[in-house]
């Protein structure tokens, strides 16, 4: 499995391996210009800050290397330039790896880088445990973010020498060989790319019609072509329609009849209410005409 096809989302792998190697010879140029021509300046900040660090400032296996640079200046300064100059070869190699094809000659590169990221990595994570306690908190915390996506730059264009590697393996396979040539700076084509149609997934379609939905802006444009108004015409008022239903006239004289029984009711109740008063007419009722009402009652 390939880790990356392209670098930083925009150019080859190859490409990108080259950019990584000129980024990491500057890298490793620099400080080794720096340790030829101040010497031991440069480095003294960076022992200072060991020695007055509580943790490590009583450290054996510090206090033993700290010694041994101030006692032998010409051979850290030598052992320190070839070691940085060996990186550096390393870098040119990879260029050349890169621009040829050559997978071997990127091992050396991806070995030294190794190593190097893992070297940024601890003296990051050493130096703010030390700078903890001489800066500020909002200065420490960008310190440590910066130094962070420093860190994690470098292993990104690592990661981008072993997919160059990846890469480099897969062209010279028999598999690849067969479909794109022997060359792989100029591949062939196979006879059947760009002329397979992969079948429809829902059968065939005929006699499509699309239709599109007009802007909102060309509405007015398109009435005024067909003859309409941007202002509706008045309407005049339609005339109600009734519905009636199918049984209308049976069901009619049913209700005039109900409507007639309850008008009659209604008139005989007023009559009696006018001729007894508040009176019920059960209470006015003797004889005969009570004891029917009672037995019905109860």
């Amino acid at each position: 499995m390939l880790w990356m096809e392209t670098y930083l989302l925009y150019c080859s792998v190859r490409l990108g391996v080259v950019v990584v190697a000129l980024l990491a010879f500057i890298q490793v140029y620099v400080p080794a210009a720096l340790l030829l021509i101040m010497g031991m300046d440069a480095v003294d900040p960076i022992i200072k800050l060991l020695e007055n660090d509580y943790e490590y400032g009583k450290s054996p296996f510090v206090r033993k290397q700290i010694n041994w640079i101030e006692n032998h200046v010409q051979a850290f300064i030598v052992l320190t330039v070839t070691m940085l100059t060996i990186h550096t070869l390393c870098c040119g190699l990879a260029i050349f790896g890169a621009l040829k094809l050559k997978k071997w000659f990127l091992l050396p590169f991806i070995v030294t880088e190794f190593v190097r990221v893992i070297f940024c990595f601890a003296s990051h994570i050493i130096l703010m445990i030390i700078l903890k306690k001489k800066l500020n908190l909002g200065l420490l915390i960008t310190v440590t973010l910066a130094g962070g996506f420093a860190i994690l730059y470098l292993g990104y264009n690592w990661a981008t020498s072993v997919a160059l590697y990846q890469i480099i393996e897969l062209i010279h396979t028999e598999r690849y060989r067969q479909l794109y040539g022997d060359d792989p700076f100029n591949p062939q084509l196979p006879p059947s790319y760009g002329t397979y149609t992969p079948p429809p997934l829902y059968g065939t379609v005929e006699n499509v019609r699309v239709l599109t939905t007009p802007r909102s802006s060309d509405i007015n444009q398109q009435k005024q072509a067909q003859g309409v108004s941007k202002f509706p015409r008045s309407r005049k008022q339609q005339p109600v329609i009734a519905v009636l239903p199918a049984n209308y006239r049976n069901n009619n004289t049913q209700y005039q009849y109900n409507n007639l029984s309850q008008q009659k009711q209604y008139e005989q109740y007023q009559s009696q209410q006018n001729e007894f008063g508040n009176w019920q007419w059960s209470e006015l009722m003797v004889g005969r005409q009570r004891k029917p009402v009672i037995s019905r009652n109860w």
